[in-house]
C-alpha cells in the first residue's frame, strides 16, 4: 500500500475515536496459566479425596473357608494308597486315601483270619447250593422215570384192552353163529313134530327124536355163546377198571415225584438264593474298598442275612474298629492342607489332610477400629486376586463386623485382656461373603485385596 494512503487510513482512524491496541505481554499470560493449573488441580484433589473418602481398601485380609474338615488317621497303620493330591477338586464319597495294617502286624494276621472266615462260609454255601441242585436234578429224574413207566402202563393197559375187545367180538360173533343155527335147528323141530304127530305121520319116530335132538343141542350152543359174550363183556370192563386202577396209582406216583421235586426246587432256590446272595456279598465288600472306615459298616442297621454277610459284618467292624480301609470325601470340594504321602506310617489320629469347600469361601479382613463407623452390613465389595496371568476382581458384600477381641477363644482372651488390652485387639475383623463361580479359584490363606465402598 503507498505510504501516503496509510497515513490518510491512520488519520481517518483516529478522528472516529478508535485506540491503538498495546503490544502483548507474557508475565500475565504466565501468572493466568499458573493460577488455571492450581485451581485444576485443587479440583482434581477434591475429587479424589471425595472420591477415596467413601473407599476402604485394605491389604490385610485373606481367604477363608465357610466349611472345612481335618481328616485324621483312626487307626495305626499305613497308607497303601493315596488317590489325590493338594488343591485337587474332589466329589462327596470320592476315594482319598487307603489305609491298611503293616504287614508284620497282628492286625493284618487278624484281618486274614477274619477274610479266610468268609471264604470259608462262602465255599459252604456253594457245596450246599450244588448239593441242591444234585437232589434237585434226581427229583427232576424220578418225575421223568414215573412220567415213562406211566405210558408204558397206558400203552399196556390199550394192548389189553384191545385183546379183550377182540375177544368179545369172537365169542358175539359165535353167538350170532349159534343163534342161526338154533333158529334153524328149531324150524326143523317144529316141522317134524308137525309132521310125526300128525294124522297121516309122514315122518318117522327116528327122525322126530332126530330133528328134537339137534334141536336140544343148538340150543345148548346158543345157551353157552350167550354166556361166553357176557364173560368177555365182562371181562373187559375189568380190564378197563384194572387198567384205569393201575394208570390212577402211577398218575399218583407222578403227583408223589412232582410233590418231592416241589420241595427239592425250592430248597434249591432257597439255598441258591442265599448263595448268590453270599457271592454279592464278598464281590460288593471287594469293590467296597470305597467304605469309609469312620461310616457305619453295611448292614450294621440291619439283620445281617446270609453267614456270609454276618462273616462279612464282622470282618468290616474289625477294619471299622482299627480305622482301616478307604477314606471318602465327606463333602464336595477341595483338598487343602496335605500331611501324609503313600507308604507312610500312621498312629491313631495323625493329622492327614484339610478338606475345604470350595464354594463356600469367604474373605476376611481386618481394619482399625476408626473405621467401625463407616461400615455396615450388606456394603459392597471389591476383591482383587493377583494370579501369574492378571489380577481377577470378584464382587463381594459385608456380612458381619466383629471385634477381633471378641474373636478369640475364651481362656486366649482373658491373657489378652490382662497383657495387651489395646494393641491389635483394638481391630474389627469384616466377614465378607463373595458372589460367582469364580471365588472357588481361592484357597484358605490366599492374601488378597479388599476396597469396601462405604457410600452403598
Amino acid at each position: 500500500m503507498p505510504m501516503k494512503l496509510r497515513k490518510l487510513q491512520e488519520t481517518a482512524t483516529l478522528e472516529a475515536g478508535a485506540t491503538i491496541p498495546r503490544a502483548f505481554s507474557y508475565k500475565t499470560a504466565f501468572f493466568i496459566f499458573v493460577a488455571c493449573l492450581v485451581g485444576f488441580g485443587g479440583l482434581v484433589y477434591l475429587g479424589i479425596h471425595l472420591m477415596t473418602m467413601n473407599l476402604i481398601t485394605t491389604t490385610d485380609c485373606e481367604a477363608v473357608p465357610l466349611v472345612e474338615m481335618d481328616l485324621v488317621a483312626h487307626g495305626e497303620g499305613k497308607i497303601v494308597s493315596m488317590r489325590v493330591s493338594y488343591g485337587d477338586a474332589v466329589k462327596e464319597g470320592q476315594e482319598l486315601f487307603e489305609i491298611q495294617p503293616r504287614a508284620d502286624s497282628a492286625d493284618k494276621a487278624r484281618l486274614d483270619e477274619l477274610w479266610a472266615d468268609v471264604m470259608v462260609v462262602l465255599a459252604d454255601a456253594e457245596r450246599r447250593y450244588e448239593d441242591a441242585l444234585a437232589r434237585r436234578d434226581v427229583s427232576q429224574a424220578e418225575v421223568d422215570g414215573e412220567k415213562s413207566i406211566l405210558k408204558s402202563k397206558k400203552k399196556e393197559v390199550s394192548l389189553i384192552n384191545r385183546g379183550k375187545e377182540r375177544e368179545l367180538k369172537e365169542a358175539e360173533l359165535r353167538q350170532d353163529r349159534a343163534a342161526a343155527y338154533f333158529a334153524v335147528a328149531e324150524n326143523n323141530y317144529n316141522n317134524a313134530k308137525e309132521y310125526y304127530e300128525g294124522e297121516n305121520r309122514l315122518i318117522t319116530l327116528d327122525k322126530f327124536l332126530a330133528a328134537r335132538e339137534e334141536h336140544d343141542i343148538r340150543k345148548l350152543e346158543r345157551d353157552f355163546a350167550e354166556k361166553q359174550v357176557g364173560i368177555y363183556e365182562q371181562a373187559l370192563e375189568d380190564a378197563k377198571a384194572e387198567g384205569d386202577a393201575r394208570i390212577e396209582a402211577q398218575q399218583e406216583q407222578i403227583n408223589k415225584a412232582k410233590s418231592i421235586l416241589k420241595v427239592r426246587e425250592d430248597e434249591r432256590a432257597t439255598v441258591e438264593k442265599e448263595y448268590e446272595e453270599s457271592l454279592k456279598a464278598v464281590e460288593d465288600y471287594g469293590s467296597a474298598a470305597g467304605t469309609d472306615a469312620r461310616a457305619d459298616a453295611e448292614g450294621a442297621g440291619r439283620q445281617a442275612g446270609t453267614r456270609v454277610e454276618k462273616a462279612i459284618l464282622i470282618l468290616k467292624h474289625f477294619k471299622k474298629e482299627k480305622g482301616f480301609g478307604v477314606y471318602r470325601a465327606p463333602f464336595s470340594g477341595k483338598v487343602g492342607w496335605m500331611q501324609c504321602n503313600e507308604g507312610d506310617p500312621v498312629e491313631a489320629d495323625d493329622f492327614l489332610m484339610k478338606l475345604f469347600k470350595s464354594d463356600g469361601m469367604e474373605i476376611e479382613a481386618r481394619l482399625a477400629q476408626s473405621f467401625a463407623g463407616r461400615l455396615a452390613k450388606g456394603q459392597k465389595v471389591d476383591v482383587k486376586i493377583r494370579t501369574k496371568e492378571k489380577d481377577i476382581h470378584i464382587k463381594g458384600r459385608v456380612e458381619a463386623i466383629t471385634n477381633q477381641f471378641y474373636t478369640l477363644r475364651p481362656n486366649v482372651r482373658e491373657r489378652v485382656r490382662i497383657e495387651n488390652p489395646t494393641a491389635e485387639m483394638n481391630l474389627v475383623v469384616v466377614r465378607i461373603s463373595l458372589e460367582g463361580k469364580e471365588k472357588e479359584i481361592l484357597y484358605p490363606g490366599d492374601p488378597v485385596t479388599v476396597t469396601i465402598h462405604t457410600s452403598e
